[in-house]
């Protein structure tokens, strides 16, 4: 089981997701969510995929996020974001990286 996953949403589209000595970045919502679907049911990404190394790794400062610039989950959020409302997905955020990344982490569990 993976000990910690981080996704980095920034306002411009891109999806970055990271763990201790790891970290994956996407164009698009719906890759990072499939991505991210399948972290939770047991891949490893340091064994199975081709990655930046960790020295890559993103830390957006609170003022970044405070200021709309990013949105940061941890494992808690991913699991929370699963239970949304497919209808209500639209109305929690209007980010779009975040819709496509949501969606198709419910796609992939359902």
């Amino acid at each position: 089981m993976i000990k910690k996953l981080e996704v980095i949403f920034d306002n411009g589209g891109g999806v970055t997701m990271q763990g201790y000595k790891w970290q994956c970045s996407y164009n698009d919502g719906t890759r990072a969510g499939s991505d991210a679907a399948e972290i939770l049911q047991g891949a490893n990404p340091r064994l199975d995929w081709d990655l930046s190394p960790s020295e890559y790794r993103i830390a957006p400062t609170w003022e970044e996020i405070r200021n709309g610039g990013y949105q940061v989950w941890d494992l808690e959020d991913l699991l929370a974001a699963l239970a949304w409302p497919a209808d209500e997905i639209d109305e929690r955020t209007s980010w779009e990286n975040v819709k496509e990344f949501v969606r198709a982490l419910q796609e992939a569990f359902s």
